[in-house]
């Protein structure tokens, strides 16, 4: 409780503009770390996964996006992988939107989990 009286004292003075200039900070330095940053191996892995099951019945066929695939894809994440979102939505990302707007929505989703925990730790 003296903690948290305290921090709401020394806090008090704070206007909106340094909380949204970290903000932009956040978002900014995020979205070019998500830019520069290669696919990683869990992404490439579900992106074969669910490539393989595109080409089921097709031998050397063409790897390309398809929603049954993609279905079967979260078929096998249930039943491997216990169902875990991020595992079942990685193909989507990583084959349906380019990776200026993957960047974005990473910086975006970021400056906002600053802001709420921002607002969970100052009340504001």
């Amino acid at each position: 409780m003296y903690l948290q009286s305290l921090m709401a004292q020394k806090f008090e003075n704070y206007s909106g503009l340094p909380a949204h200039a970290v903000l932009a900070a956040v978002a900014v330095s995020f979205f070019l770390l998500a830019l520069w940053t290669p696919l990683m191996q869990d992404d490439l892995v579900f992106m074969a996964q669910s490539a393989d099951l595109s080409r089921v019945g097709e031998p050397g066929g063409a790897a390309a996006f398809s929603w049954d695939a993609w279905l079967g894809h979260v078929r096998l994440m249930y039943v491997e992988n216990n169902g875990r979102l991020a595992n079942i939505l990685a193909p989507l990302g990583a084959w349906l939107l380019p990776q200026w707007l993957r960047a974005l929505l990473i910086g975006l989703c970021s400056a906002w989990i600053f802001a709420v925990a921002g607002r969970m730790a100052f009340g504001r």
